[in-house]
């Protein structure tokens, strides 16, 4: 966003935008993954299914960001 070409001052609301998503998002995901994990009823496959949540979430948020990027290169 700091090499965005727009004036310092919508740089600086994208990020403080960007950071309260972020923010967000991680919390979500936490709550989202917390929540997979149990429907395994505290069987042996708990881990897995938080650290699967906590990748599949990773990789879309991964793809919107780029997908969200592309308009400010232009």
């Amino acid at each position: 966003l700091q090499r965005w070409d727009q004036d310092q001052q919508w740089r600086d609301k994208a990020m403080e935008s960007f950071k309260g998503a972020t923010t967000a998002f991680r919390a979500y995901q936490k709550k989202q993954c917390d929540f997979e994990a149990l429907t395994a009823a505290g069987g042996n496959s708990a881990g897995d299914l938080r650290l699967e949540c906590i990748y599949r979430l990773a990789q879309d948020r991964t793809k919107l960001l780029l997908e969200q990027e592309k308009p400010l290169k232009d």
